[in-house]
């Protein structure tokens, strides 16, 4: 449960599979915010936990922009 397994887990993969939402496309330092963002909201879970919620996430997502974080975190939840 270290940031270097929220960015491995969800950060990085999210970034590859769905583009940011428009505001934050030209906007480099809005969108590092919006990731520091997800960064705190998801730092408290194990990796194990996290994998499994961006599977389902990801499986469930019917939007071609990034989940919101609390959606990711209510996944680590079930």
């Amino acid at each position: 449960m270290t940031a270097e397994d929220v960015a491995e887990v969800i950060l990085i993969p999210m970034q590859a599979a769905y583009p940011a939402p428009t505001h934050l496309r030209n906007d480099p330092e809005a969108r590092n915010e919006t990731l520091a963002i997800y960064l705190r909201a998801l730092e408290r879970f194990d990796r194990r936990t996290l994998e499994r919620a961006w599977q389902k996430v990801a499986a469930e997502h019917t939007y071609w922009v990034w989940p919101v974080p609390g959606l990711i975190a209510e996944a680590c939840l079930l």
